[in-house]
């Protein structure tokens, strides 16, 4: 029997990679290979080398694909996909009835595509088909049905009718199952908003992790809040998941859980551990030093995380590396501090280096972090918007300029000292 732990491997950051010197202007600073963006040609259906493509609006929801692809979306309705080599096309799919924007993907290792639409009425999640988006999974509740007592539809609902309450993210598994975070209360719930992770298997939902609170009509103190994202050897489905979660197929059909407060496995057993994060820490994530990313490290689940909740930056490998966002006081940082963390662009316009500085000295954006095979934490960055895997050992990081609308996607090595 495995435990929870065969999953750990090593939680990488977005955009893990070693600082160095450029003899670029940018001085000091952590060498990136541009991907998409910052070029002149727009997307299109037929495939163009990413860096001459211009990427209008904010990149979100970058998900991996097979055979070392990336997809994102860009501007909330038009779907990315970069091939291993660097190639880039897009699809517009017509949003769904009632959809104003494309919020989450997941794509299966048979290159199956899922997707959740903002606001559709038709269904909870939708699959791509061709270049159209059609139901898959679950109907959307009404307010009046959710209720954090019992889900709307139990265990053993034909997934396609089941009434749902909001699916706050979505993941494929290397065998393909579909995942989601289905929230027990309107619009996601908040902080204090039940969730329950569930699958579905021979046409039926399965819940894999999480329960309904025992009781709804009153909300837990704050400070217990976190204590609930700490079990050890729980069974999964008799623990409170409370507050917008992150899932990810990890390997051997374990499941991922990122929670607001730790990172949790979810065993093929049924158990439940804590892979990042600690309830009894003063400390809290991010470690930022002038030394650079990787400069100082501390045991995973010894320091207190806090995890970012939008975008919902959480990727993992078939050995079980995972990469995730975390938020953290950023605004005491020197501009000492953020030199050796800033992005030098390589193979790129002064246009996407410029976009990468827009968010050099950012004091909102979230750090990353990244816990090597012997389970030790360290801060990686501090600018990224949101990143997946991007094949065998690098990560697609995006970052968004909000003056001239635009973003890049780039492509970052990791050192085999931190990834092994």
């Amino acid at each position: 029997m495995r435990t929870s732990r065969a999953v750990i491997g090593v939680i990488l950051a977005l955009t893990a990679v070693t600082a160095c010197t450029s003899d670029d202007d940018g001085g000091d600073g952590v060498e990136v290979e541009l991907v998409a963006g910052g070029g002149d040609s727009p997307l299109a259906a037929e495939p163009a080398a990413g860096r001459d493509i211009r990427l209008d609006g904010q990149v979100t929801a970058l998900t991996s694909g097979p055979d070392g692809s990336v997809w994102a979306v860009a501007g909330g309705d038009t779907l990315v996909e970069i091939t291993a080599d660097g190639d880039v096309r897009s699809l517009e799919p017509e949003l769904p009835a009632g959809a104003t924007a494309v919020t989450d993907l997941a794509v299966g290792p048979d290159g199956t595509v899922y997707a959740v639409a903002d606001g559709a009425s038709d269904a909870s999640v939708f699959v791509l088909d061709s270049d159209t988006l059609q139901a898959a999974l679950g109907v959307p509740a009404p307010p009046e049905e959710l209720s954090a007592r019992t889900p709307v539809s139990p265990d053993g609902t034909p997934a396609e009718e089941a009434r749902l309450g909001q699916v706050v993210d979505i993941a494929a598994d290397a065998d393909g199952r579909l995942l989601f975070a289905e929230s027990l209360l309107a619009e996601g719930g908040g902080l204090t908003g039940a969730s329950m992770v569930r699958t579905v298997e021979d046409g039926v939902l399965v819940t894999l992790a999480g329960q309904p609170w025992e009781d709804p009509t009153t909300a837990p103190e704050t400070d217990q809040i976190p204590v609930t994202a700490f079990p050890d050897g729980s069974a999964a489905t008799e623990i409170d998941l409370l507050g917008p979660i992150a899932l990810a197929g990890g390997p051997d059909g374990d499941v991922l859980v990122r929670t607001g407060w730790s990172v949790l496995s979810i065993a093929d057993d049924g158990t439940a551990g804590v892979v990042l994060g600690a309830d009894t820490s003063d400390d809290t994530l991010p470690v930022v030093t002038s030394d650079g990313p990787f400069a100082e490290t501390v045991g995973a689940t010894s320091i207190g995380y806090r995890a970012i909740l939008d975008p919902k930056t959480f990727s993992v490998t078939g050995d079980g590396a995972i990469a995730t966002g975390a938020i953290g006081n950023l605004e005491s940082l020197t501009e000492d501090d953020h030199a050796p963390y800033e992005w030098v662009v390589t193979d790129g316009s002064e246009r996407a280096q410029a976009i990468a500085d827009s968010r050099a000295s950012n004091t909102e954006t979230h750090s990353t972090v990244v816990v090597t095979p012997g389970g030790e934490v360290a801060t990686a960055d501090i600018a990224s918007d949101d990143a997946a895997w991007y094949g065998d050992g690098r990560l697609a990081a995006a970052v968004y300029d909000d003056e001239s609308d635009e973003s890049i996607i780039v492509a970052i090595e990791i050192p085999d000292d931190i990834a092994s």
